[in-house]
């Protein structure tokens, strides 16, 4: 009788063990597929505030090339980082 109440006890507990490794897995590989979307996200993000900076350099170097006296015409893009986001 107590040899098989052993039994039934180890047999349940190495059940929830797997089922606990099982999730464990299915946790990881979740991770791993969101910090690989976030990555994607951060790389694209940062482009385009390159390109938003590199859009801004070019306009002041423009500007005191023609000797003008005031930068305020100065444009800065909206980079639209939502849509980016939705994308990724």
């Amino acid at each position: 009788m107590i040899y098989k109440e052993r039994t039934n006890f180890h047999l349940r507990t190495n059940t929830l063990k797997q089922y606990a490794l099982l999730l464990l897995i299915e946790v990881n590989e979740n991770t791993e597929e969101i910090s690989s979307a976030f990555e994607d996200w951060i790389i694209t993000s940062v482009k385009k505030e390159n390109s938003v900076a590199s859009n801004v350099i070019k306009q002041v170097k423009s500007l005191v090339e023609a000797d003008a006296g005031y930068l305020d015409t100065i444009k800065v893009q909206n980079p639209d980082l939502e849509s980016s986001i939705r994308r990724v």
